[in-house]
């Protein structure tokens, strides 16, 4: 299977890059220099210099993908526009690749566990959203995501706990 990878060099996108790899998928992935591409193109994977918010130069192989994973995101005073923009492009994207070539297609987006906010017990998928102020924009990404599904392209978040370790 051909994936595009956003945030494969991130702590949790470089954790799904090797699980990738393992499992023997092609890989290409976005990274923002050429030394973190070099990087990634020593593990086998297809890099590509690029930022988030220019898809101009990652559409082509975007397009090409039978599924896209979203780690990514910028950490800036823009990110959460960033973030929005690159969603409905990436989406928009792989609408279009399927219409034209009717394979089909997978996105999947990484959210967080902390758009739960404070649970009173055990939260699960069905859990009500209380997002704290600082992730209170996630939601709107999250359900964005799942209202593109569409008989072939098929959507899902992902939302890690918290992430820690080495």
């Amino acid at each position: 299977m051909h994936i595009f990878l956003t945030g494969a060099t991130g702590y949790i996108g470089s954790a799904v890059l090797d699980a990738m790899l393992k499992a023997g998928h092609q890989v290409t992935a976005i990274a923002r220099d050429p030394e973190k591409a070099e990087k990634l193109r020593a593990t086998g994977t297809t890099p590509i210099v690029a930022e988030l918010g220019l898809p101009k130069l990652y559409m082509p192989l975007l397009k090409s993908a039978d599924a896209v994973v979203h780690t990514a995101f910028e950490s800036s005073p823009r990110g959460i526009q960033v973030e929005q923009f690159s969603l409905e492009t990436m989406l928009a994207s792989q609408r279009e690749a399927t219409a034209a070539d009717a394979r089909p297609r997978t996105f999947l987006y990484t959210s967080g566990v902390w758009v739960l906010g404070r649970t009173a017990g055990a939260a699960d998928e069905d859990s009500p959203l209380d997002p704290p102020p600082h992730v209170a924009w996630r939601p709107a990404h999250e359900e964005m995501v799942l209202a593109a599904a569409a008989p072939s392209l098929r959507t899902a978040v992902v939302r890690p706990g918290v992430v820690y370790g080495g």
